[in-house]
């Protein structure tokens, strides 16, 4: 009995790497004011690459275990992973970017991405519907419509060589610092409405809910407050598949944070210097909310709609100490 129940994983000895064409085209120009701009579209497409497929995952609909190919002659309802080359992926990427070159201590650069991935599985993971695999294509569980990204960097205007305070101790002491920043901005990730998988009737296939009228965010935050409109979805009647399917819904709330790191180097002689510097993790220490419950429920207790997490750590600082010689 624990061996037909027990899960397995079956990797055949035919298993080969994933193939990934990539193409891409580019154009930089050179602009005033100690700037540069580079806009480029990137794109690619793997094939043959692994994902998990549950080959005792129930091939019909409302069957139960009765559908599970091996459950008939084995009376077995265990999971049997199989290791295959049916995945597959494509990325389509507009990348822009302007950057001002480091100089009189100020070097900063901006970047933009407009992209769309898609996939059956992330990283290697077992498909949720091996009974229709078109309701697992879909975005990418890390795909961000838009990301934004700014870095700085600034050498403070004390010390020696710089504008104030260039000669004496006090510039050895205050002289000397550089200051980096790292800001990052992102759209919100592809949610997936789940509904009752009891109802479905189809073990190893998740349950998609159906959508019965347009998708509208309401961008509540917070427990007891909707992020979307739960009444667009609905259960499929039981026995049946939802017309949802993976990563196919609405974006949950977007991302961003400020980290910041301060850093000073101390010249002992030609050969011994130390270091110190401070790192700041989201330096503002503010809240960014989690990801909506997709799981669909009238329950009148439901949490389904609503943002109860987040996501990051508050903030946070490291100091460090180097000495070289």
């Amino acid at each position: 009995m624990r061996l037909r129940n027990a899960s397995y994983v079956y990797i055949p000895t035919d298993l080969k790497e994933g193939i990934l064409h990539s193409w891409n085209v580019a154009y930089q120009r050179q602009l005033p004011f100690f700037l540069s701009a580079d806009i480029a579209y990137v794109g690619n497409r793997g094939v043959d690459l692994v994902m998990d497929v549950d080959r005792n995952a129930s091939l019909v609909y409302n069957s139960g275990n009765s559908g599970r190919p091996q459950f008939a002659t084995f009376n077995r309802t265990g999971t049997s992973r199989e290791r295959t080359n049916l995945g597959k992926t494509t990325y389509h990427g507009l990348q822009m970017k302007i950057d001002r070159r480091f100089r009189q201590g100020v070097m900063i650069t901006n970047s933009y991405t407009l992209s769309r991935a898609m996939n059956y599985v992330d990283e290697n993971g077992g498909i949720n519907s091996p009974i229709d695999f078109s309701k697992s294509w879909g975005r990418a569980g890390f795909d961000r419509t838009h990301s934004y990204t700014l870095t700085t960097i600034y050498d403070l205007p004390f010390g020696p060589g710089r504008r104030w305070l260039s000669d004496g101790l006090s510039s050895k002491i205050i002289g000397g610092w550089q200051l980096s920043t790292l800001f990052v901005a992102q759209s919100g990730q592809a949610l997936t409405i789940t509904a009752n998988g009891g109802l479905l009737n189809t073990p190893g296939t998740t349950a998609f809910a159906d959508r019965v009228k347009e998708e509208r965010v309401i961008g509540g935050l917070g427990p007891g407050n909707l992020y979307f409109d739960p009444t667009a979805y609905a259960q499929p009647t039981a026995g049946t598949q939802g017309n949802m399917s993976r990563n196919a819904a609405i974006e949950g709330p977007g991302f961003w944070q400020l980290d910041a790191a301060l850093f000073k180097r101390f010249t002992i002689s030609s050969t011994k210097y130390a270091e110190f510097r401070v790192d700041a993790f989201n330096v503002t220490n503010s809240v960014r909310w989690g990801n909506p419950n997709t799981g669909f429920s009238v329950a009148a207790n439901t949490t389904f709609g609503q943002v109860t997490g987040t996501t990051g750590g508050q903030r946070s600082l490291r100091f460090g100490g180097r000495f070289a010689f």
